[in-house]
């Protein structure tokens, strides 16, 4: 049902995640960043798999969810328009500060402070349709 989901457990490799240009910078708090990288991956051409469910799968931990992103919805119907302009490319105007780097064994947690909110979205950017977004979700 959710092939195209993007959440939970992933992973890229370096030049993968180069390629996609990395999680875009809009998104502030919860919704919608799991969608738009997934159709990051889907517009730089990437395949996505998953193992199958007796080899992989995983229970998410129970948490309080922060406050759902307030213009998530419109940056991921306009994810075209940004996804290579919005990511690791431009991480030098978000004012973002790094707080701790912790190296692990399979990854390596990066915490910042995200700094200023980013602007609202512009109406004027073209979104992607009904039949898209359907598609996107059900297929």
């Amino acid at each position: 049902m959710y092939n195209k989901i993007f959440g939970g457990v992933t992973a890229l490799s370096t030049q993968n995640y180069q390629l996609v240009n990395g999680f875009g910078n809009r998104f502030v708090g919860w919704g919608n960043e799991d969608d738009d990288m997934s159709a990051r991956t889907i517009g730089a051409g990437l395949l996505r798999t998953r193992p199958p469910y007796h080899v992989g799968r995983y229970k998410m931990v129970r948490h309080i969810k922060s406050g759902r992103s307030e213009h998530g919805y419109t940056y991921f119907l306009q994810w075209r328009h940004w996804w290579k302009i919005d990511g690791l490319n431009n991480m030098s105007i978000t004012k973002a500060k790094v707080l701790s780097v912790t190296k692990h064994k399979l990854y390596t947690n990066i915490t910042i402070e995200a700094g200023d909110l980013p602007d609202p979205p512009s109406l004027d950017i073209p979104t992607e349709g009904w039949l898209w977004f359907f598609w996107f979700y059900l297929f």
